[in-house]
């Protein structure tokens, strides 16, 4: 998952490049690079909050006092991919379930949660403020463009956290149904998951913008689109 992140951050980083170098001799590139500059700034401002919670949930499960103890120290607690130390309470189902669900009257899980579905609907408001702006989308048909564009991926994206009705027909809130019943180490594979879905998204709204302009120098291909899981395990 830390792997995937690197990928479209630096991917997004490329669609960036691209508009900069037409900027300066084409206003709707420099247009463009605002409305990124945005969708970057939101999904950003999610993904501060997960690491803050990953961060909380490492001094609970350490020593309270230093996150580094809330994972093994010792060379063979390494993970096999990626070298990332194992985590020192991985198996625990109680410390996140208190902290999403009881602690702090249960607003720890339900802003999550808020902040999730806020993230998703103000990067694709971005581009309904985009197909108004008269230099971006100066021509009907690029209006309608990212009109349709906003549409096709709000449909697609996995940045979502809903509540549903469980296997046994009873409604569960999303932070009961997907934090509170796992694992730490599952929990935290679930938030690393989210900044994957932020960080998918932020792409396909700057992929839709940097194309009003032909600044793209890149197209998703599957192996990307994959890194978007469905929300249904």
């Amino acid at each position: 998952m830390d792997h995937s992140t690197k990928n479209i951050v630096e991917k997004n980083s490329a669609v960036l490049y691209g508009l900069v170098k037409t900027a300066a001799e084409n206003k709707a590139a420099a247009v463009a690079i605002s409305y990124c500059n945005q969708v970057q700034g939101i999904s950003i401002s999610l993904i501060d909050r997960l690491k803050g919670v990953k961060n909380d949930l490492l001094l609970l499960s350490g020593d309270q006092k230093n996150p580094i103890m809330g994972r093994k120290q010792e060379p063979e607690a390494l993970l096999v991919k990626g070298g990332v130390p194992e985590l020192a309470q991985g198996d625990n189902m109680e410390i996140h379930a208190n902290y999403f669900m009881q602690d702090n009257e249960g607003k720890n899980g339900t802003e999550l949660q808020e902040a999730i579905n806020k993230t998703r609907t103000a990067m694709l408001s971005v581009i309904e403020k985009a197909s108004d702006d008269k230099v971006l989308a100066a021509s009907p048909e690029t209006r309608k463009m990212l009109l349709d564009r906003m549409k096709a991926i709000e449909e697609k994206t996995c940045l979502y956290a809903i509540n549903a009705t469980n296997s046994s027909g009873i409604d569960q809130t999303w932070v009961s149904m997907y934090l509170e019943h796992s694992p730490l180490a599952g929990v935290f594979a679930m938030l690393s998951r989210v900044e994957i879905d932020s960080r998918t998204l932020e792409a396909e709204v700057m992929q839709a913008l940097a194309e009003c302009v032909n600044a793209a120098d890149y197209k998703f291909d599957k192996c990307q689109k994959a890194c978007c899981i469905e929300n249904n395990p």
